[in-house]
């Protein structure tokens, strides 16, 4: 793609007065006929600073158009942001039906008392075969420490661009462990991230580097 039909695609999108727009980088997966054709050069991908570029012009054009930012890569209305998505981001209970879907839930009872993440397997006939057999058809499961219900917590509140409020998460969860408030303290003073009253923020000319700033929370 050329920054001229992106652009245009932009456009094209605003002409239809959407509500809400998603706006991801292509991430070719592995045997699927666009990687073959970039493995065989039929295709070219944007280099990095060409991307950054698309995203710019994204974030430009639907906001003149009234499409506001509320995260990374998504862009909405006001009052028509993605309450799904946003499950996400904010660490709520979400469940995974059909294959390779995920989900976390906060089992009334047991000893998940952070969260349970769960898997299904990608095959269709192994969920099937689980559906048929009367069993959850969770290929794997994991329960939550503290330590990741804090960091994803931080790590996927950050992609708001609303931000975060610390002391609603330790609401939720307890004290802030001492090595993350180290970590986000020093992204705080390098400037990489930024506070505003009571709220964490990353700062939006880091947005589409965000995952190399998270990094340094993981």
């Amino acid at each position: 793609q050329t920054a001229g039909s992106w652009r245009e695609d932009l456009e094209r999108a605003v002409e239809l007065v959407p509500s809400h727009v998603s706006a991801y980088a292509l991430a070719p997966e592995s045997g699927t006929p666009i990687h073959s054709a970039l493995q065989r050069g039929v295709l070219r991908m944007p280099d990095d600073d060409e991307i950054a570029e698309f995203y710019e012009t994204a974030r430009e054009l639907l906001r003149a158009a009234g499409i506001g930012q509320y995260e990374i890569s998504n862009f909405a209305r006001p009052g028509q942001e993605c309450r799904h998505n946003r499950k996400y981001w904010r660490r709520e209970e979400y469940l995974g039906f059909g294959p390779s879907a995920h989900g976390l839930f906060f089992p009334r009872e047991g000893d998940s008392p952070f969260g349970l993440r769960t898997e299904n397997p990608s095959s269709l006939v192994e969920y099937e075969a689980a559906i048929d057999g009367n069993r959850l058809p969770w290929s794997r499961s994991r329960r939550s420490t503290f330590e990741d219900a804090w960091k994803e917590s931080l790590i996927f509140g950050l992609r708001m661009t609303e931000g975060i409020r610390l002391d609603s998460i330790g609401e939720r969860l307890g004290p802030l462990p001492d090595p993350l408030a180290g970590a986000l303290g020093r992204l705080v003073s390098e400037g990489l991230l930024r506070r505003e009253e009571d709220r964490l923020l990353l700062p939006s000319r880091l947005l589409f580097v965000s995952n190399e700033v998270f990094s340094l929370l993981a």
